[in-house]
């Protein structure tokens, strides 16, 4: 054991050691280096076999003597000798920065856990401060804005009617207009078809978006048609039984001012007035619809309120128009039909989702701060008989158009001035306005052609 100590100073010189005793060397430590030759202290050993070679030298040493060419041949030993030369080197590394190493990739693998894919899930959450820059309640701004997915799909709109771009000059009015026609084919305004687009869209113009979505559902879960049969047949029969009751050929006005606030404004419907006029129980008044939409740029919603008319002559319907806003405005009236448009709002919203709905009504409750954030434009659709379509048989399409929307563009200009006029000789003109114009060869042709449509030529 005392042997141990001195062996420090000479684990260095490990490589001249095995010079001097060269034949002994191998004998002795042969057998005990075997163990520690794989741990980096087998050096150590290398010193004490100096000293054992003192007892080497009995008897078995003459035999070693001369087995020691033999010996060799346990070359293990020597090759265990030469490990312990490059033990001695690995002893630099025994520092074992190697596994110091390996411990970094490990390092490194724990950086990539962590790595930023992590993170970018977190991105979206950091996404909800988007909340209105203004102030508003995300939930409350979310759910306004999902009012735009709630219009319906209009594709094909456009290939129906065309519209004529007019910058209006409204003299400090806040009125704004859309104006359109009917797609030419072979000369011919194209009628038939656009009464068959009006059609298809009766069932979210009368149904609730609750009973479609239950209905849907069925389908979808069994595949039945019936289910959506029966969506047509009950929007059909609402039609015919409000035209029948209030004696009025208007409604295929509502529809198209229906389908120009949820197509072109992607203003969906809030209420549904044709539904509600069939109920016996809710007496209905007021506008002939209510949409709404979400105004990003001002922070707002935007609450339309419709009126629609069918009229043979331009001027006319504008008067029928503000003869209808005047009465809904009711200021002689006890409780004017506008405050009872808001409890019909209130009670028969037609929106499925409960937090939307709620969020919605929001703006509409007078002690809250959102009611401060609405505005309110009247929505006025005016159809109308136009004879300029007269002369266009035997044109191009090209042609046809180009001549029509010259024609079309000067009636819209004196449209403008005495809608403007009219609206200034009422007092009126603290409202806002958009004014939708769609000309037809006959309005009364186009109210025949869509209640045969409907089956009901008698109308």
């Amino acid at each position: 054991m005392p042997d141990k100590p001195p062996v420090d100073p000479s684990a260095k010189p490990a490589a001249p050691s095995p010079a001097k005793p060269v034949a002994p060397v191998p004998a002795g430590p042969a057998a005990k280096p075997a163990a520690p030759v794989p741990t980096g202290p087998a050096a150590k050993p290398a010193g004490p076999a100096a000293k054992p070679a003192a007892p080497v030298p009995t008897g078995p040493a003459a035999k070693p003597a001369g087995p020691a060419a033999k010996p060799a041949a346990p070359v293990p030993t020597a090759p265990a000798a030469k490990p312990a030369g490059p033990a001695a080197k690995p002893a630099a590394p025994v520092p074992i920065v190697p596994a110091a190493k390996p411990a970094g990739p490990a390092a490194k693998p724990a950086a990539p856990v962590p790595t930023v894919p992590a993170a970018k899930p977190a991105a979206p959450a950091a996404h909800v401060p988007a909340k209105p820059a203004t102030g508003m309640q995300a939930p409350t701004q979310d759910a306004a804005q999902t009012t735009l997915a709630l219009a319906g799909v209009y594709t094909g709109l456009e290939a129906r009617l065309k519209e004529v771009v007019y910058t209006w000059d409204a003299n400090g009015i806040r009125a704004t207009g859309r104006f359109f026609y009917l797609a030419f084919q072979n000369g011919k305004p194209t009628l038939e078809e656009f009464v068959n687009f009006i059609y298809w869209k009766i069932i979210p113009f009368c149904i609730t978006r609750r009973e479609r979505m239950e209905k849907q559902s069925l389908f979808i879960a069994t595949n039945d048609e019936r289910y959506i049969h029966e969506l047509t047949d009950k929007a059909r029969n609402l039609f015919a039984k409000a035209i029948k009751s209030q004696k009025t050929s208007g409604e295929p006005g509502e529809l198209i001012l229906f389908i120009l606030l949820e197509g072109f404004l992607k203003a969906p419907q809030l209420v549904s007035k044709m539904y509600l006029k069939t109920n016996e129980n809710v007496p209905v008044h007021g506008t002939d619809s209510i949409h709404v939409q979400w105004d990003a740029e001002q922070n707002s919603l935007v609450l339309y309120w419709g009126e629609s008319k069918l009229y043979a002559v331009l001027s006319s319907a504008l008067d029928s128009i503000l003869d209808s806003i005047e009465e809904f405005l009711g200021h002689d009236a006890d409780r004017p039909p506008r405050e009872r448009d808001i409890d019909v709002l209130h009670d028969h919203a037609n929106i499925s989702d409960p937090k939307i709905k709620a969020a919605l009504l929001e703006y509409f409750d007078p002690y809250s701060e959102k009611a401060n954030q609405r505005k309110e434009v009247y929505a006025c659709f005016v159809g109308f008989d136009f004879d300029k379509f007269d002369g266009l048989m035997g044109l191009s399409d090209s042609d046809a158009r180009q001549k029509f929307e010259s024609e079309f563009l000067f009636r819209i200009k004196s449209a403008c001035e005495l809608f403007c006029g009219k609206i200034v000789n009422r007092g009126l003109d603290e409202l806002e306005f958009i004014l939708f114009l769609l000309p037809f060869p006959d309005v009364e042709e186009l109210r025949k052609a869509f209640f045969k449509r409907l089956g009901m030529s008698d109308a």
